[in-house]
């Protein structure tokens, strides 16, 4: 009996099984990868393959520091790589200059890939050596694919003979994703003589049994004016840092195949009641010649149980692909990703999880068959025309369209379903390209991301104050509106602390800027104002989330060896935590060169920005001219090579969705109202009456689910962004959005008159006949 109704309904039982395994394949493989990218960085992150503490440090350092070490942790081990600061070395990839790619920028000498304190494989190599021979550089290759720097390519330094070769690309535990500061350049020790003219540093690597953190603090409590790092990071600091993007991924794609889930239960609950009401005499017929309550549901029961178990099993083992799919995406400047047991267990747990609370949800829906009796089942239709007739809104109604419109409301679950899926679909997709927007466009908003001043461009020297020459230049150019100064597009090079343990302003971002004022910087406030004199400060809403501070309080921090008590006057959200905004007035008493080095241009005309781009460039050969462009492309780049492919399957798969839904009920609306359409017929109706009045009801039911889901996007999803990245830098594109709820639209009307065409082949003399 069961493989009966199948046949008669395979159709729609394929359609549903396609649901149900779209739901469970994008669910199996969001829970796959999560696992395995844990594993995997549990792995490359492992103590057995990296030190435990990383100092970019002054040269010298490892001299000074060693023998103090000794005498606090006897069992410490400390190694240490020359290298050199070559953020101001002229030296060019074509025609850019190297440093204008990321700053800081560091050479470092590589003997042996197999002798580096952390991970490092070589993914791309003109040569089977592990380091570079004389004349051959390495490059990291999250940075060479932001740059298009390939093997092959030639470095040459300005003004000597020297050229330097890309002999390979790594990938190294210090640089998984470009937000991590700074960049290595790997070189042959030969070489050093290309170097030495720029500031040493020294990369040292620490091995210690003691709490990491507590022997951080210990190091940096040591510093001195020649000897400390200019940059510090743990081992958990990298880890972290590797897996925001994956962390990020992985919670989106988990969420989004648990509501897809959800939802796909809800349109078997309707499909199985839809059937029961439409078999409603049959069943009756059942019961009065013999069959119990339990023997119906069963015909039921197998029919639907063996369509969903099959399509989840089937849509569980897809899911292993596509987590092989995006995790070589989202890992890809980490590692090779694959597949473990964990895997197995994952695709396992999905089958028998989505399988029972299928089962169960079947067999809720089919105890309302215990409840029809024969007698019941025979009375079904005398009173259903006139109760239908009362749910008409449109009385009288002629044309096409209101019929549609009276269609929505006399099958309002049908409706009301249909609205469900499309909200749904168009939510998640239109919060998917907007996220992508906003990653893709950091540049134009930066003053959300990383609370920066919105200025056409910055102007510099490098390790320098602002010089006389260059202010006098920008006060008298005629390309400029207004400027600020300060620390521009960058931070001041001041270390900030803080007593009170709950303020966490250890190695801080210092934003120093000579006004706030919002005509000249952009800057937004979440709460409060910018500071404006030397005893105010602002702080991000991430350092003061788990603090008993806020606007109005007074707080105490000491910048370098300098106390002081400052006025807390606003709170402002940055992707770069932990950060505090001071005018420079408030740090007079500190060097120059450590806060006051960038001037932020307001062009009077920004189409003008190349003209006085050739024009500073002419004037000042040796000065730096940068965007906010150059800066925010190292960060989103490596982001948007995730995003949007990522972005792209997901989306997909609830076109996917959305579309096996519509067509699942308009299938099921033609197969139920052939009577009807043929009756319309026989009184004159034509093909194209009937065809548009079904298009009609589906477009306007697809319309007000868009409507839904645009509402549900302005209320909730930049605070959902907000929630997870810190910043309030979601915005809703009119082109982005316009053009995806457009195509969908289009799609979905296509899909309708389509499949409404098999209504042209419907005679009323045959289903007389019937």
């Amino acid at each position: 009996m069961w493989i009966k109704k199948l046949k008669k309904k395979k159709i729609q039982f394929i359609v549903l099984g396609l649901i149900l395994a779209f739901a469970a394949m994008l669910l199996s493989a969001c829970l796959s990868f999560s696992i395995e990218v844990e594993q995997y960085t549990k792995e490359q992150f492992s103590r057995e393959y990296n030190s435990d503490l990383f100092l970019y440090a002054t040269g010298g350092t490892s001299d000074y520091i060693r023998p103090l070490l000794k005498e606090q942790d006897s069992t410490a081990t400390l190694t240490t790589y020359n290298g050199y600061v070559i953020n101001s070395l002229p030296m060019y990839h074509k025609e850019t200059l190297v440093s204008d790619y990321i700053t800081p920028l560091f050479a470092l000498e590589l003997e042996d890939t197999n002798s580096m304190p952390y991970r490092m494989e070589v993914v791309s190599s003109n040569t089977t050596a592990n380091s570079p021979a004389p004349g051959e550089v390495w490059v990291q290759k999250i940075v060479a694919d932001n740059h298009d720097i390939k093997v092959g390519d030639t470095f040459t330094i300005k003004g000597t003979s020297h050229k330097l070769t890309v002999s390979a690309l790594v990938n190294d535990n210090t640089k998984p994703v470009s937000m991590s500061t700074g960049a290595f350049i790997y070189f042959n020790k030969s070489d050093n003589s290309i170097f030495e003219s720029r500031q040493p540093m020294e990369f040292i690597s620490i091995i210690s049994d003691q709490d990491i953190d507590t022997l951080s603090q210990w190091v940096e409590d040591h510093y001195t004016e020649d000897h400390y790092a200019m940059i510090k990071s743990t081992l958990n600091d990298l880890k972290i840092k590797a897996t925001l993007m994956t962390s990020l991924v992985s919670k989106l794609g988990t969420l989004t195949s648990l509501f897809m889930f959800l939802i796909t239960i809800i349109i078997v609950l309707f499909f199985i009641r839809n059937t029961i009401l439409n078999e409603y005499g049959a069943i009756g017929t059942y019961k009065s010649v013999g069959f119990s309550t339990t023997e119906i549901m069963g015909f039921y029961m197998k029919a639907y149980s063996a369509v969903g178990i099959l399509s989840i099993i089937i849509g569980a083992l897809l899911g292993l692909p596509v987590s092989i799919f995006i995790g070589n995406i989202v890992m890809e400047y980490m590692g090779s990703y694959h597949l473990s047991t964990a895997s197995i267990s994952r695709v396992i747990f999905v089958i028998v999880f989505t399988t029972l609370l299928l089962l169960a949800s079947i067999y809720l829906a089919l105890r309302r068959i215990g409840k029809i009796s024969p007698v019941d089942a025979f009375h079904v239709g005398i009173t259903s025309t006139r109760a239908k007739l009362k749910k008409s809104i449109i009385k009288n109604a002629h044309s096409s369209f209101s019929m549609a419109i009276n269609d929505i409301f006399k099958y309002r679950n049908r409706s009301l379903l249909v609205i469900i899926v499309v909200t749904f679909s168009f939510y998640i997709g239109t919060m998917l390209i907007n996220m992508c927007n906003a990653f893709d466009h950091m540049e134009d908003n930066a003053t959300a991301w990383v609370a920066q001043p919105k200025s056409n461009c910055f102007l510099s020297k490098d390790n320098s104050a602002i010089p006389e020459d260059l202010l006098n230049y920008v006060k008298n150019s005629p390309y400029v509106d207004s400027y600020i100064t300060g620390t521009g597009a960058t931070y001041a090079d001041l270390q900030v602390s803080c007593e009170d343990p709950s303020i966490n302003v250890k190695y801080a971002n210092i934003l120093a800027l000579n006004t706030y004022d919002y005509e000249l910087t952009g800057i937004k406030y979440a709460k409060g104002r910018a500071p404006e004199n030397k005893n105010e400060v602002a702080l991000d809403s991430t350092t003061l989330k788990d603090s008993n501070y806020t606007i109005g309080d007074n707080i105490s921090l000491t910048i370098d060896n300098s106390t002081d008590t400052y006025l807390i006057t606003g709170i402002f959200h940055s992707m770069m935590p932990h950060c505090l905004a001071f005018v420079t007035d408030a740090l007079a008493e500190f060097p120059a060169e450590n806060y006051n080095t960038s001037i932020g241009i307001n062009l009077k005309n920004p189409a003008d920005s190349k003209v006085f781009e050739d024009d500073f460039k002419n004037t000042f050969p040796d000065y730096r001219y940068g965007t906010m462009k150059d800066i925010v492309d190292n960060i989103k780049q490596s982001i948007m090579s995730i995003m949007t492919p990522v972005t792209m399957i997901i989306i997909g798969i609830f076109c996917s969705f959305t579309l096996l839904n519509i067509i699942n009920l308009i299938i099921m609306n033609n197969n139920e109202q052939q009577k009807n359409f043929g009756i319309m017929k026989a009184f004159g109706f034509t093909n194209s009456y009937i065809i548009r009045r079904n298009v009609f009801r589906i477009l306007i039911l697809s319309i007000v689910g868009v409507l839904f889901a645009l509402l549900l996007n302005q209320l909730f999803n930049a605070r959902i962004f907000q929630s997870i990245l810190t910043v309030d830098a979601y915005q809703t594109k009119l082109i982005p959005t316009g053009m995806f709820v457009g195509i969908g639209l289009i799609v979905i009307t296509i899909i309708s008159i389509l499949l409404s065409l098999m209504i042209r082949h419907i005679s009323p003399k045959k289903l007389m006949e019937e």
